[in-house]
């Protein structure tokens, strides 16, 4: 975290000597200046609490010592790639495509999968037993995010869903993950609220199944969260669906960037818990070139 930019805005004298001195503990690297208004080109911005305003850490004058591990935190966030995988309707793969696009992407990433909700099913894909590991919900404010990350064999962790979904938990255990991890791959399926990224821009991949019911909802979803950028990936999973991409894309009005073949085997190693044993496979490859062009420059 080299050569960060942090500005301090405040219209009080006084305090801004009380920040300054607050950062006296910072890395030597981070460049700390005081501003009357906030400059375009600050990499974190700090506000008195005489200012007020959005998108930036609010100093408290009784915790001064917390505002280094804030800053830090917040350009942690900043660098992390946030993933999240939604559909407009239930039934077109969404968890089966975030769970591989986690092990795709731990090759080169250090990965964080959430589960945002339990009726994914997403323990069970992996073999694991519902309700027997911690979830997002049982984080403590001071423990350590790898104690309820749970290790997977296929290079990245995962934080389950409670059986209750919680949207302040929910957020608070993204932001962590986030903070802690290079990529946090989200399984948001169709159920859950929308955004489910509290702070910071992230990536959609917004999956359908190749027919006209699926074509008309995904085009309805982009319409109502165009401020998204979107990666369309259309599901050919199972048998049936005979539109073709330029059919589909006609509907949608918006570019197909990925389709995901038919593939059978898939469905077994599903119902046998071995989803993610099928790596080399048409589906595995299609997914790491969805990860590749996903991949932050």
């Amino acid at each position: 975290m080299t050569g960060l930019k942090v500005a301090v805005v405040t219209h009080d004298e006084a305090m801004k000597l009380e920040v300054a001195r607050a950062f006296d503990s910072a890395p030597a690297s981070w460049a700390i200046t005081l501003h009357d208004s906030p400059p375009g080109d600050a990499d974190v911005l700090v506000f008195g609490p005489d200012v007020q305003a959005g998108g930036g850490i609010v100093f408290d004058p009784l915790q001064p010592s917390a505002v280094v591990q804030s800053v830090a935190a917040q350009a942690e966030r900043s660098r992390s790639t946030a993933i999240v995988v939604t559909s407009a309707s239930g039934g077109t793969g969404v968890t089966t495509l975030a769970l591989h696009l986690a092990a795709a992407t731990a090759e080169w990433s250090k990965t964080c999968f959430v589960d945002a909700d339990v009726l994914s099913g997403a323990a069970l894909r992996l073999h694991l037993e519902e309700g027997a590991h911690r979830t997002w919900a049982d984080l403590e404010e001071d423990e350590d995010l790898l104690k309820t990350a749970l290790p997977l064999p296929h290079g990245f962790r995962a934080l389950f869903a409670p059986q209750s979904w919680a949207g302040d938990p929910f957020g608070h255990a993204v932001t962590r993950a986030q903070a802690r991890f290079e990529t946090v791959v989200i399984d948001a399926p169709f159920s859950c609220p929308w955004p489910l990224v509290p702070e910071g821009a992230a990536t959609g991949v917004l999956v359908m199944s190749p027919t006209l019911p699926s074509a008309h909802r995904t085009r309805a979803f982009l319409d109502e969260h165009c401020s998204t950028m979107w990666a369309v990936v259309c599901n050919r999973l199972g048998p049936g669906g005979e539109m073709t991409r330029t059919e589909l894309e006609r509907i949608v009005e918006h570019r197909i960037g990925l389709e995901l073949p038919c593939t059978p085997a898939l469905r077994d190693a599903e119902d046998e818990g071995k989803l993610l044993g099928l790596r080399v496979s048409r589906y595995s490859r299609r997914v790491v070139q969805l990860a590749r062009a996903l991949r932050s420059p």
